[in-house]
């Protein structure tokens, strides 16, 4: 019988499907009108988005364990709609220059694409989250705080 490895084996599988919901055009199109575009030299915004994705999925310590990691990883990383493994220097510039406004408007734009996709996304209902965005008409999901805490710690790094 011919040998067959389980499909868990693949490197980066999580960060691959988290990446598939975001639309291709999305990030390209949120770094033009945000100015982010203008501000990248070797290392575009969407190897940039999948680095923070990863540092935010593996719990990264520091700029030095996503770069590592993802250094080690960059065959499969670059699988994921071409992005490349960041250096040390040039993440530690994107993560200076860049401002936070583009990573907002991803998180955003992807919440509302996921709930276009699917109408269970966001199933329960609760109006108390809704201080954390006043400027959204309508009320947030139970449980959203958690996609919050996500956003925040993105934000934070971006």
């Amino acid at each position: 019988m011919k040998y067959q490895k389980p499909p868990t084996t693949s490197k980066l599988t999580l960060l691959r499907q988290i990446c598939n919901y975001i639309p291709p055009h999305l990030v390209p199109k949120l770094a033009r009108e945000t100015g982010v575009e203008e501000k990248t030299r070797t290392f575009d915004e969407w190897s940039h988005t999948v680095s923070l994705c990863h540092a935010q999925l593996s719990h990264s310590i520091g700029l030095n364990d996503v770069c590592d990691a993802l250094q080690l990883t960059s065959g499969p990383l670059s699988a994921i709609r071409g992005a490349t493994h960041p250096t040390r220097n040039s993440l530690s510039h994107a993560n200076k220059v860049r401002g936070t406004a583009m990573a907002e408007r991803l998180f955003w734009e992807v919440f509302g694409y996921l709930g276009e996709l699917s109408p269970r996304f966001c199933p329960l209902w609760d109006a108390t989250i809704n201080d954390l965005h006043p400027e959204l008409e309508m009320p947030l999901p139970l449980g959203f705080g958690k996609l919050v805490c996500l956003r925040t710690q993105l934000l934070g790094r971006f």
